[in-house]
């Protein structure tokens, strides 16, 4: 057996009757694809070079980034809860060919589901679900028969690029079996690019309810006290798209600094980005610069930031769920984690209908407000970010006046709670209505009542 420390000599391969038939030569490219032999890279795929017990074991695999909180990442977790918790589908969570697993960085929250889905030996799998973009889940090339991206897009349509490799059959360097969207905004962004109905499915992600409260043990928030002031809030990275510069704006507009109202944010990074010191400094010059180019002197209306990540899913929760409302700044999400959890809170939101909020059963004739948008090209500092992002693409962007009229409004109603859309949103995205949609999905590429 090789010394596991000794990467450079690459792999002891499994026999093949062992990986549904692979022959040996298949599992040579195999290594050579993931990466094996390649000093301190890849660590995480040791076990199938030397495999342990239950590595001959079929059943599914699924990668996200873990050691996220994006939405992206907590989809992920979602997913994975479903497959291994609901469904008892046998699957492993292995790391992307481009990053292994920072097992230190995983959020303490979600550590031990986690590190399941790690140490369950599932070996090489027919199936993979990348929960990421289309160019990110490509990368995974080879790694199984089946690959899914399982993906979303904040935009009117996705880039070409995209588009041109959700078209490309699977092959030894690109291409994807299917892509799964979270949300009918998001399937709309994908056909209108040209991408072929054909490789798209919709597929919810269950976000109430599995290992987060809902309405039967305390999802239900209760409003802070009527002693208190009013508590706008939203979440985000401060970037164009969240439109938190716009919503400062908004607020300034609406409110002077005798209301009983403030406006809490909390605001993290990009993708790591600048440290909390920088970035406090930076949030501190932009509101300097609104409040100058709106002309006003102190004191202004109060306003609260809370930096960086820290919270776990349950405080992220309690805290959405104690908003008195929730203002939905973003230019557009294709899905929007924290809106849902708000919405399912039964707190009020402030928001246009682009994006995926405007899937969701949201009963207007409640305590929301909703605020009209203007589709625009995307700024260009989306540019800079990824490559998913491109010059044709546009936003739905809204007057900061007439947002914070919105805001006014509901602030006049007083506190109110909005048990209609708590219970429809509940539905769409709770477990009992998205898992059997999932096994659905997954059986239409793997025989699922044969790996119970």
């Amino acid at each position: 057996m090789a010394n596991p420390d000794d990467k450079a000599q690459g792999p002891i391969l499994p026999e093949p009757q062992k990986y549904g038939g692979r022959s040996e030569e298949d599992l040579k490219e195999l290594a050579k694809e993931i990466g094996f032999g390649v000093p301190g890279r890849y660590a995480g795929y040791q076990y199938v070079a030397e495999p342990a017990e239950g590595h001959d074991r079929k059943g599914l695999w699924l990668n996200f980034f873990a050691h996220h909180r994006t939405g992206y990442a907590t989809v992920g977790h979602a997913l994975g809860y479903v497959i291994a918790n609901v469904l008892r589908l046998p699957m492993q969570l292995v790391p992307h060919r481009m990053q292994d697993i920072p097992y230190e960085d995983l959020p303490e929250d979600r550590r031990d589901l986690i590190e399941s889905w790690m140490r369950h030996a599932v070996g090489l799998s027919e199936m993979l679900v990348c929960v990421n973009p289309p160019m990110i889940a490509a990368q995974m090339h080879n790694f199984a028969k089946y690959i899914v991206a399982y993906s979303t897009h904040e935009h009117d349509r996705v880039s070409s690029s995209t588009a041109d490799l959700c078209n490309t059959r699977p092959s030894a360097l690109q291409g994807m079996t299917k892509v799964w969207v979270k949300s009918p905004f998001a399937m709309k962004a994908f056909l209108e690019a040209g991408v072929r109905e054909e490789r798209l499915r919709l597929v919810r992600p269950p976000l109430v309810g599995g290992p987060w409260p809902r309405q039967s043990d305390g999802w239900w928030g209760s409003p802070v006290s009527v002693d208190h002031p009013f508590v706008f809030g939203m979440l985000g990275t401060w970037i164009a798209r969240k439109g938190l510069h716009d919503l400062v704006r908004a607020y300034h507009l609406a409110f002077r600094a005798d209301d009983p109202v403030v406006l809490a944010l909390s605001v993290s990074l990009l993708d790591g980005g600048r440290d909390l010191y920088d970035l406090k400094q930076i949030i501190q010059t932009d509101v300097t610069a609104i409040r100058a180019d709106l002309g006003l002197q102190p004191p202004f209306p109060r306003l609260r930031f809370d930096l960086g990540t820290a919270r776990t899913d349950a405080e992220l929760i309690a805290w959405l769920a104690r908003l008195d409302c929730f203002a939905n700044s973003s230019f557009g999400e294709g899905l929007g984690v924290p809106q849902i959890w708000a919405l399912a809170a039964g707190v009020p939101i402030v928001s246009t209908t682009f994006g995926a909020v405007g899937d969701l059963p949201i009963d207007w004739t409640e305590a929301h407000a909703l605020v009209s948008h203007r589709l625009e090209p995307i700024d260009r500092e989306m540019l800079k970010i990824s490559r998913i992002y491109d010059r044709e693409q546009r936003w739905g962007r809204w007057d900061p006046e007439e947002y914070g009229q919105a805001m006014w409004r509901v602030f006049d109603r007083g506190r109110m709670r909005c048990p209609r859309t708590a219970m429809a949103v509940g539905h769409v995205h709770g477990f009992e209505e998205c898992a059997p949609a999932i096994k659905e999905a997954l059986a239409e590429f793997v025989d699922v009542d044969a790996l119970l």
